[in-house]
């Protein structure tokens, strides 16, 4: 099974979470993809799970990678460097979700699942892993969102309440009960009768959007769940008092931030370096959320990072926090526990993306974009030529103009952006994750060999890409599990 979980130290975190961090994503789309064709079209939706992915292809199933609990639910558990079809779900799939080792979908309105069953994750009231789709007892039908986390899986029904399953060790299901051996159908979570629109099943715990405020519950062991405790929640509470009116949420290494109506930004959980904004530094225990100092109002855009946040507000970058790297964008190295305005983006400012060690914004001005980036560069992920850290804002010199979505890669070591409807990469390319047929580092932006064209999504992995092009899924890079899609495990 998996051992009980107590609060890990601040580095084992950082080791466990930085591929969630680092994860930055401007406009649109999420990381990028390669130069090989996944052997199919039209696909609608690409999701990741611990080693495998899954896609919606023309109202059906698709998956490939690893597969060892039977995760790609073609009933073989064998490894696919190539997608295979999931077994009955030729149709009727309108949304898939993929956790640790297990993947559940939407299915003509009801939820089916595979893959990994110890803790009854596939909520067919048993702990046996499945190869192939398996109903989830008692959601037929009326299934309007589902979300699989690491170990458990959530879903939200019609009228807005909540279904979960699978491993409860820290209540992360809601129901007012711990159970380590997992339950394997489905509770419904307290206190959240109806208004769900929204749901984020996360390693340990789970939040939801209800009527405009956030609810979390499960573990909390740095404060995650808002609730200015460190204690786990067996039963949904509201994040910082935040009952109404929230427009936007996010979660950084060990804190997260709520964007609200007006303009304001609240932020809570860990504040070693200020990442909370309100003036202050906290080295041990949660704080609770606190309002960040001097946005009163005009905030669109929030974005937690490692131990830094970022806001766009009234069309300036305003970061706080740690800034060992000059990730702050100031032209210091000095933390800033206020917002600080990043140096020379003071009005134009239409998204940010904060990472661990590197932040990042799209400007417009007269319809032209600009992306520029700064902080840690060890691997040329600033985009400027070199492997000089940038204590201000740099424009990526290729990317002038055209840029619609930006992506990091997990390890925060490789760039890439959609311009003009092709695909540039910039950074490190030990595995080839540029795409140039090369595996040299790119300290300045190159063109994906053929991507020069029809790209609409692009999303970086851990040491892979992929693209949705003209409907297709292409990807490159680091093919050990099959992750390319290929039919081989070779880069």
């Amino acid at each position: 099974m998996h051992n009980p979980i107590s609060k890990p130290s601040a580095a084992a975190f950082l080791l466990r979470s930085v591929s969630f961090v680092a994860l930055v994503v401007l406009g649109v789309a999420p990381p990028s993809g390669s130069a090989y064709a996944a052997q199919y079209l039209n696909a609608q939706s690409i999701v990741a799970g611990g080693y495998h992915f899954c896609a919606i292809v023309n109202g059906g199933a698709q998956c490939w990678g690893y597969s060892y609990n039977g995760q790609l639910g073609d009933g073989l558990f064998k490894d696919s460097t190539s997608p295979v079809l999931v077994e009955g779900l030729q149709s009727g799939v309108t949304a898939i979700s993929a956790g640790g080792y297990h993947t559940c979908a939407i299915v003509n309105g009801g939820v089916k699942c595979w893959g990994r069953n110890p803790d009854g994750q596939l909520g067919d009231g048993t702990t046996s892993d499945s190869g192939v789709p398996v109903p989830v007892q008692g959601l037929g039908s009326g299934v309007i969102a589902i979300s699989a986390g690491e170990y458990h899986t959530c879903a939200i029904v019609t009228g807005g309440s909540v279904r979960c399953w699978g491993w409860n060790s820290n209540g992360q299901l809601g129901n007012n009960s711990v159970n380590p051996t997992g339950t394997g159908a489905p509770v419904t979570v307290s206190n959240i009768a109806s208004g769900a629109t929204a749901l984020a099943a996360g390693g340990y715990h789970t939040c939801a959007l209800v009527s405009g405020g956030v609810q979390c519950w499960g573990y909390n062991g740095y404060g995650e769940l808002d609730d200015g405790s460190e204690t786990d929640r067996y039963i949904p509470v509201a994040a910082g008092g935040l009952a109404s009116g929230v427009t936007a949420i996010s979660a950084g290494l060990l804190h997260s931030c709520a964007l609200v109506t007006g303009g304001t930004i609240h932020c809570w959980g860990g504040n070693d370096n200020g990442q909370l904004g309100n003036g202050t530094i906290t080295l041990t225990g949660t704080n609770p959320p606190v309002t960040v100092s001097n946005i009163a109002s005009g905030a669109t855009a929030i974005s937690a990072g490692g131990y830094l946040t970022c806001a766009v507000v009234s069309g300036a970058a305003k970061c706080w926090g740690s800034n060992y790297y000059g990730e702050l964008g100031d032209g210091t190295l000095s933390e800033h526990h206020v917002p600080a305005t990043v140096n020379g983006l003071s009005a134009n400012v239409v998204g940010i993306a904060a990472a661990a060690l590197t932040a990042c914004a799209r400007t417009s001005v007269a319809g032209v974009s600009q992306t520029q980036c700064w902080g840690d560069n060890v691997d040329g992920q600033v985009g400027q030529g070199d492997a000089l850290f940038r204590y201000v804002p740099a424009a990526v010199p290729a990317i002038t103009s055209g840029a619609t979505a930006l992506a990091q890669g997990a390890q925060g070591q490789h760039t890439c952006a959609i311009v003009g409807g092709a695909a540039k990469c910039w950074g490190d390319n030990q595995y080839g994750e540029l795409g140039d047929n090369t595996y040299l580092l790119r300290p300045t932006p190159i063109s994906v060999s053929g991507l020069s064209s029809g790209v609409t999504a692009i999303a970086t992995g851990y040491l892979h890409t992929c693209a949705v092009v003209s409907g297709a899924a292409k990807c490159w890079g680091d093919n050990y599990y099959g992750m390319i899609g290929d039919g081989t495990n070779t880069r």
